[in-house]
């Protein structure tokens, strides 16, 4: 079969798909047909579908990207699926052949690579195909398949057979690509449940249900490898290796505040167990990332791996203009160094300025006692590139961090007030002017008259970009550097907001106090704030990042360290206080407070109470409450919450009120038992009742809406039939008017009244 210029072999096809997304995957081959690929990332922001997203993002193959192909390459792709990565394959690679199971995945696959003359698609079990493969490959990919291996591997050891079958099919030097989910991964331990079963905690508890997929631990994954004969270099994607923003390796692993995605759950309803960003800044103090990352990248070969990157960060959730990808390259004649690489043709001038704009920069930067990031060369090897050279140090953002976390505000504070008007300073040279291209960038901005500017201007000088090395200060990361006028001020706008306003931990600083010192007022703020909404979307223009899509596709989370404290405070808050009304409705003066932890509450009524108001807490939950006065029957009230039956109620809102109306003559005393469960499975019931409840409510109404909806049918009808009994007397006296009889009638009465 041929579609387009790509071929699906058919020969080990089964005649059936023995797994599907079902119904949504005609909806993604009718895309794969009539969408082309540029205009996906609209297609997935309207449809707001997670199959879609997952499966036609361009973000996906950032997994792949990275690695270095050529022409003279072939690749076996294995697990094709919709051809999610496929596409990073064909762009570099001279042939590429691709297994899949599912005859309509290889469709979808082979329409958005119809013009793919390099491209040829073997549908059918692995097991069979491999078998007839007569070539031998530079590289062979497990993307997010390798778990899968027991269920289409017919071995003792699915996993191992998997590996040693990939290693047959490499050339000397070649490479296995494997991507899978970490076992231990931390976004399970926050509450994210396991990728493929949907169950909450499942890998973490052994796969205890046998759903024929199973993931590792890194341990069980090195083990592996090494019985294969197989050398592993390690790379840990993050968030995930489905959507990777960047990938660190054991050479260079996440610092400290490197880590803090938090909405990653797309897929499915996940609990929020604790701040995942906050335990991975104490897991990466702590030397144990790879044992928790998210995802493994591992790339197998047979001989040690010496090549590749140590560091890679995409930067491709935006207008495909600023499209980048920055890697650290390994140990060379120089040392490691820094490559920034376009990650599309069109944002090969962007690229192209970086180099054209470091050697102004630098005679700028030496005004304000900096060095730029020194360039060592421009490439064309795959795209357009430049490398830097790679520093180390800390920065200014990480030294104001530890003074913040010693409790040292004040120290933090001048510090960045210092650097401050150093930058205001540096970039003090011209009076701002305004341009075409900076309303293009920034908008068109009610500015002072008194901002000065310099040009070139490289905005981007936060904290994070500012290195302290032993030979100086050096500037990092000039990617964002305008050819015109840009104000001084906005520069240190950027500079303070980017560090105050962008992570909790800071807040203790006063952040107005400091922009106010600075000579950032209030209404210069605003002004800049306006700036930086317009520079934010210039970057991404058309294009919708995947974070902007967190509310439509995902259905959120719950959060259960909140609700935690909900309840504990909920508790703890253990007085009950009750108001009397005297005539004069409820006021604080007129109530008492009595604990909540006595078995039976004896509550006086005064003679003369008109009404009595219970208010056991502040906050929101469930009590089961019985009430009655001293010497009669049970005492009813009405509440504020759900009656639930068997004297519990469940109030959603804060303050929860209880009202007895109607007190009887003498009552004396309230007697109340009010208690609060201690068990989370009374919540857990409620979250199971309100629903029926709530339907049984609606159904109620509307069988009175329907009752009303036939009284008043039935008056309708009845009205129309004394109407249309009207009618037929009044047609019936007119016929007898128009008679010689009635006429003659008439006549007679007018002579005998005459």
């Amino acid at each position: 079969m041929k579609i387009g210029k790509v071929t699906l072999t058919e020969t080990w096809y089964s005649g059936k798909d023995l797994y599907s997304d079902g119904q949504v995957e005609d909806e993604m081959l009718q895309i794969a047909r009539q969408i082309p690929e540029p205009d996906l990332n609209r297609e997935i922001a309207i449809r707001g579908s997670w199959p879609v997203l997952y499966h036609f993002s361009h973000v996906r193959e950032n997994i792949l990207r990275w690695l270095p192909l050529d022409k003279s390459c072939q690749v076996l792709e294995i697990g094709a699926g919709c051809g999610a990565v496929t596409g990073a394959l064909l762009r570099y690679a001279g042939q590429v052949d691709a297994v899949e199971l599912s005859m309509k995945r290889s469709q979808i696959n082979a329409y958005r690579h119809k013009e793919a003359e390099n491209l040829r698609i073997y549908v059918g079990n692995f097991e069979e195909i491999e078998k007839n493969l007569d070539s031998s490959y530079d590289m062979v990919t497990l993307i997010g398949v390798f778990e899968y291996a027991q269920g289409y591997l017919h071995s003792q050891d699915p996993y191992q057979e998997l590996l040693r079958k990939a290693a047959s099919h490499l050339r000397p030097g070649g490479r296995i690509v494997l991507a899978i989910e970490n076992r231990f991964g931390l976004k399970y331990w926050a509450g994210c449940t396991e990728d493929h079963t949907g169950q909450l905690f499942e890998g973490l508890e052994g796969y205890r249900e046998g759903k024929g997929v199973c993931t590792f631990t890194r341990a069980q994954l090195k083990k592996m490898v090494e019985e294969c004969g197989l050398r592993a270099s390690w790379y840990y994607p993050y968030p995930d290796y489905k959507f990777p923003q960047v990938i660190h390796s054991d050479q260079r692993l996440p610092s400290k505040g490197e880590l803090s995605s938090r909405n990653v759950n797309f897929d499915r309803l996940r609990l929020r167990l604790f701040d995942e960003a906050a335990v991975m800044d104490s897991i990466v103090e702590s030397g144990l990332y790879p044992e928790f990352a998210n995802s493994f990248l591992l790339v197998l070969k047979k001989e040690e791996e010496r090549e590749l990157p140590v560091y890679i960060k995409f930067s491709n959730e935006r207008n495909p203009r600023y499209a980048l990808m920055t890697s650290i390259d390994p140990a060379g004649e120089g040392g490691w160094s820094v490559r920034k690489e376009a990650m599309d043709d069109a944002a090969c001038r962007h690229v192209e300025e970086i180099a054209e704009n470091a050697e102004p920069l630098q005679r700028i930067f030496e005004r304000g006692g900096f060095i730029a990031n020194r360039l060592l060369d421009k490439e064309t090897r795959t795209q357009t590139a430049v490398r830097l050279e790679y520093l180390s140090g800390i920065t200014l953002e990480e030294k104001l961090d530890e003074a913040v976390m010693a409790g040292e505000g004040r120290r933090a504070v001048e510090l960045l007030l210092r650097y401050a008007q150093r930058i205001r300073e540096m970039y003090s040279m011209i009076p701002f002017m305004p341009s075409a291209g900076f309303a293009e960038m920034f908008g068109e901005p009610e500015l002072m008259d008194d901002l000065m500017a310099a040009v070139p201007c490289d905005v981007d000088l936060v904290p994070a970009n500012i290195l302290q090395t032993q030979d100086g200060e050096f500037i990092l990361d000039t990617e964002w550097t305008f050819d015109f006028p840009v104000p001084a001020d906005y520069v240190v706008y950027r500079f303070l907001w980017y560090y105050l306003k962008t992570d909790p931990k800071r807040m203790v600083i006063p952040s107005d106090q400091v922009f106010e010192k600075a000579g950032i007022p209030k209404e210069r703020m605003e002004i800049f704030g306006q700036m930086e909404s317009r520079f934010q979307a210039a970057l991404t223009r058309d294009f919708v990042p995947m974070r902007e899509m967190y509310d439509a596709i995902s259905p959120g989370e719950a959060d259960v360290s909140g609700y935690f404290q909900m309840i504990r405070a909920f508790r703890e808050r253990r007085m009950l206080q009750v108001f009397y009304d005297k005539g004069e409705g409820f006021r604080e003066e007129d109530s008492a407070l009595f604990s909540m932890d006595k078995g039976v509450i004896r509550i006086p009524v005064p003679e003369g109470t008109a009404s009595v108001r219970l208010d056991p807490g502040e906050e929101p939950g469930i009590f089961y409450i019985q009430a009655a006065w001293a010497d009669t029957a049970e005492a009813p009230f009405t509440a504020n919450g759900y009656d639930m039956g068997g004297g519990k109620f469940f109030f959603l809102e804060r303050d929860p009120q209880l009202v007895f109306d109607g007190i009887p003559q003498g009552a004396g005393e309230l007697l109340l038992t009010i208690r609060v469960p201690k068990k989370e499975k009374e919540y857990v019931d409620f979250a199971a009742w309100l629903p029926v409840h709530e339907r049984e409510s609606r159904e109620k109404a509307r069988e009175k809406a329907r009752e009303q909806d036939a009284r008043i049918t039935a008056l309708e009808n009845h009205c129309a039939e004394l109407s249309g009994q009207l009618a037929d007397s009044r047609s019936l006296i007119r016929e007898m008017e128009s008679t010689k009889a009635w006429r003659l009638y008439q006549r007679l009465r007018r002579i005998l009244r005459g």
